[in-house]
């Protein structure tokens, strides 16, 4: 069994500049602690100067928003919040997502603003009634997924004893601290789910997911950490949801020799990265050279039975 420690654990190894192993803490907390995270390298070794520029300004993209939603549902159900339509206004409780009454259909309906100022509540942190129900019925189309049950079948046990959530701290031969924060983990560490909510879940759209996010570099990341914290890690599995209706399911993996080819992208960008951080000059990226483009017929407007006089 993995042991995990806990915030006081964590703030004296943090200190102490000690931080190996994993830790129960909040989010804020992984963000804000020393290390490089696999979202900081891949946005960097994508575009430096845009990696520089959203780190100044962050931005939490509806899709982020509602990825974090559906990965608490499944995994800490508990920090999300119903807040009550009641005509007695308190202050709400502290939680990472708000749920708000079903008469507010939408984020912009009328009266929401003074109805969250009495609660003290940010809108930034609240979903629709409908939207969660939504996200309830694809929580229940991958937990009764037979693949669910092989990987995970104590999840809806009161004994489930997967970590949920819990933050990865492992140093390199370099003295380079690593981090990131697995979904779920094996309670041995045999495994991590990595939970992917996607459009389009056939291969096409798996391939172009992998192509746009870096989900192979990702796993490469995860899996250099998990392997030197736990000998027995075998690697990823995707379970990979449709976000609209009917809601169907996948579980996916990634070839190891596709996450290493990810990894060795990001390692060879890692000295950049640190010297930039070191720096704080991001280079930006351009595509030199003025270059003529054959042009299709279909972007000169041309109909297709009239394609020959261009051949």
């Amino acid at each position: 069994m993995i042991q995990v420690k806990d915030e006081a654990d964590f703030i004296r190894d943090r200190d102490n500049q000690k931080l190996r192993g994993f830790y129960k803490i909040p989010d804020n907390a992984y963000f804000q602690a020393p290390g490089i995270g696999a979202s900081s390298i891949i946005k960097y070794s994508q575009d430096p100067r845009l990696f520089a520029y959203e780190k100044q300004f962050p931005k939490q993209t509806d899709a982020l928003k509602d990825g974090t939603i559906f990965d608490l549902l499944v995994t800490a159900p508990d920090e999300i919040h119903f807040l009550p339509d009641d005509a007695f206004p308190q202050v709400a409780p502290a939680a990472r997502i708000y749920v708000l009454p079903k008469r507010f259909e939408t984020l912009k309906a009328k009266g929401i603003a003074d109805y969250l100022r009495d609660r003290g509540v940010d809108k930034k942190r609240c979903t629709t009634f409908r939207a969660i129900r939504d996200f309830e019925f694809m929580k229940q189309r991958l937990v009764t997924h037979p693949d669910w049950e092989k990987y995970h079948p104590r999840y809806n046990s009161q004994h489930d004893d997967y970590l949920y959530q819990v933050s990865a701290f492992w140093s390199d031969e370099n003295g380079t601290l690593r981090k990131c924060k697995p979904d779920m983990l094996h309670p041995d560490g045999r495994y991590q789910l990595d939970i992917k909510r996607q459009a389009d879940v056939s291969d096409r759209g798996w391939f172009k997911a992998n192509r746009d996010f870096w989900y192979y570099a990702r796993d490469g990341w995860y899996s250099k950490i998990l392997r030197n914290l736990v000998p027995n890690f075998e690697g990823s599995i995707f379970p990979v949801v449709k976000n609209t209706g009917p809601f169907h399911c996948r579980f996916l993996t990634i070839r190891q020799d596709q996450t290493e080819y990810g990894l060795a992208k990001l390692e060879e960008k890692l000295p950049d990265y640190k010297a930039s951080e070191v720096s704080q000059v991001y280079p930006a990226i351009y595509y030199e050279g003025t270059e003529e483009l054959d042009l299709p017929p279909y972007a000169m407007g041309i109909k297709k039975e009239y394609v020959s006089d261009f051949s």
